[in-house]
């Protein structure tokens, strides 16, 4: 019998190659679904208690040291992600810990990394990506205006909240 691990993980405790195999289907976050997770974020950050948020399920199975494959959950993956790497052309200090590697999208890692309006038109998932990443901004110029300062404080403070306050719960399948 395999051994399951079942535990909420912090996000910024979570860390390797996650594999999206074939059978998942692409990244097709709406703008409707980017907004409602960077205000229930924004809404959890700025309590006073900063209560804990879950970002739910996340399905693993481990194929060697910290190389994973994501079985469910990479709607959420990616758009964490997504939002990881736009804090990190912000504050270049902050620490990504893991990876994305989808089985049809070979340069999907690469993209998340790096992500462009160019390279957004090659293919239908680096559109939604694109359009996921634009989306955290548009969300920051509509909650937080034009003042850059406000922003990078906001932005901050929803880093900080994010690796140390909000979980999945981590659900690690055997062979």
């Amino acid at each position: 019998m395999s051994n399951v691990i079942l535990e909420a993980k912090l996000i910024g405790n979570i860390k390797g190659n996650f594999f999206v195999p074939k059978y998942q289907r692409g990244y097709r976050w709406t703008d409707s679904q980017v907004k409602t997770l960077m205000s229930d974020l924004w809404e959890n950050c700025n309590q006073e208690t900063k209560k804990e948020y879950c970002l739910q399920p996340v399905v693993v199975r481990k194929r060697v040291d910290d190389d994973y494959e994501l079985i469910d959950g990479q709607q959420r993956f990616t758009t964490t992600l997504i939002l990881l790497s736009y804090i990190k052309r912000m504050f270049p200090f902050v620490q990504i810990n893991y990876t994305l590697e989808y089985e049809t999208r070979k340069a999907t890692s690469e993209f998340l990394a790096n992500i462009d309006e160019k390279g957004a038109q090659s293919n239908i998932d680096f559109f939604h990506i694109y359009n996921a990443n634009k989306c955290i901004d548009e969300w920051l110029n509509e909650t937080f205006g034009e003042d850059v300062n406000r922003k990078s404080a906001a932005l901050f403070n929803l880093m900080d909240y994010l690796i140390n306050k909000v979980k999945v719960i981590w659900y690690e399948v055997g062979e």
